[in-house]
């Protein structure tokens, strides 16, 4: 690793290394198909780590402090924000950036 290689470098490189060598060797046949099933999840792990540091930032300033978490769930329950707009889009841009890391396009 040089001082130039990053973390997210590697990962990729592990990701790649995976999908492009690791999986398709394990798909003749001789190996059971739950083995490259495995080998592919665990890319795709990789994919949404590196997602999920990429966008870190985002989610720290979108996240409800974990204090408050139960008092907001209380006053949505009962209905406090139901016109809160404010709320609304905060919520849903949370979403929207979670949905991003799991499932990108998805959204």
């Amino acid at each position: 690793m040089t001082p130039e290689t990053t973390g997210a470098d590697l990962l990729h490189a592990v990701e790649q290394t995976l999908v492009k060598e690791v999986a398709p060797l394990l798909a003749d046949g001789t190996v059971p198909a739950e083995a490259r099933f495995k080998v592919l999840m665990a890319a795709s792990a990789i994919r949404m780590v590196m997602r999920e540091w990429h966008l870190r930032d985002e989610l720290a300033a979108l996240a409800v402090r974990s204090t408050d978490n139960g008092d907001l769930v209380a006053a949505i329950r009962a209905g406090r924000h139901d016109a809160d707009v404010a709320v609304h889009e905060r919520l849903l841009a949370d979403a929207e950036l979670r949905t991003s890391i799991s499932r990108p396009g998805a959204v």
